[in-house]
């Protein structure tokens, strides 16, 4: 997930935490300690992300920097592109990678960077960057990641989709047992041509008010053959109670889904921000509280 430039002026100090939702939702952990290495017979040959580009800091003051040497992501992972690829009208879009990983990557996820040459208050899953803040989220147990990945060819990857709908007004868990008048459906397309285990859909949701913190609702997927597709929905607004019940719980937006599988052939370290899905949503008014 990545967030705007401006954002990273915004002093946090709260890591994202879990809340719970109506089956099939589940709420995962926020720890990143669930990622796994495959077996060495089958290494990782596609990697799904979205496309970015990324520099190197160099600091020329307390609140000065310049951004440098720059190379290509997909996902968390640096990737090595062919001769003469011309990824510029991918960039910041779902992209699939054919290619492989080289033998001496490193497996796991990437460790939140630090708050770089300009003196912040940063949240601990933050990774600062050129064009604004990406964030590292916690991963479902077995998900296969890379820190590197040589491509072949790369081309985009069509298989998220989003939308916005009114629901039945049943009492949704998150919210209190409150009826919520919006959800957001989100289908999961595998257009990689070949099974994808242990998929994870994840819904990332930011605080509406006061210090920005996190949560996050989940729905695990099992396996999606080759064509097949898988369909969660996610409440708008997810609520978060930081004091113990001193307060009444805050509201937090929706604000990007993430797909992972623990599939040791495929890595998908898939976060798109909800506008980019289509999908607008406002935080409620009154203080965000419901």
């Amino acid at each position: 997930m990545r967030l705007p430039g401006p954002i990273l002026f915004v002093i946090a100090a709260i890591i994202g935490s879990s809340a719970s939702a109506d089956e099939p939702l589940s709420a995962p952990g926020s720890e990143n300690d669930g990622a796994s290495r495959p077996p060495a017979a089958a290494q990782p040959t596609l990697l799904v992300g979205v496309l970015t580009q990324q520099f190197r800091e160099v600091c020329k003051g307390q609140m000065d920097n310049e951004w440098v040497d720059p190379w290509w992501e997909v996902g968390f992972a640096r990737v090595t592109l062919p001769p003469g690829a011309t990824p510029e009208s991918l960039k910041g879009k779902p992209v699939v990678v054919t290619g492989r990983s080289p033998a001496d990557v490193k497996y796991g996820p990437r460790e939140p960077g630090g708050t770089g040459c300009v003196i912040m208050q940063a949240r601990s899953d933050w990774v600062v960057g050129k064009d604004g803040i990406r964030m590292v989220r916690g991963y479902p147990a077995g998900t296969v990641l890379v820190s590197e990945f040589l491509a072949d060819s790369l081309e985009p990857f069509q298989g998220l989709e989003a939308r916005l709908v009114v629901n039945s007004m049943k009492p949704v868990a998150s919210l209190g047992n409150k009826p919520d008048p919006e959800e957001i459906v989100v289908t999961f397309t595998n257009t990689l041509k070949r099974p994808l285990e242990k998929v994870h859909l994840q819904m990332h949701y930011e605080g509406c008010y006061g210090k920005p913190g996190s949560e996050m609702l989940g729905h695990d997927a099992g396996t999606v053959p080759a064509g097949g597709k898988v369909t969660a929905r996610f409440p708008v607004i997810a609520l978060g109670d930081r004091s113990g019940g001193k307060r009444p719980p805050e509201a937090h937006l929706a604000w990007s889904v993430q797909v992972t599988t623990a599939s040791s052939d495929t890595v998908i370290d898939l976060d798109v921000n909800l506008p980019d899905l289509g999908v607008k949503v406002e935080c409620p008014r009154e203080g965000g509280k419901e």
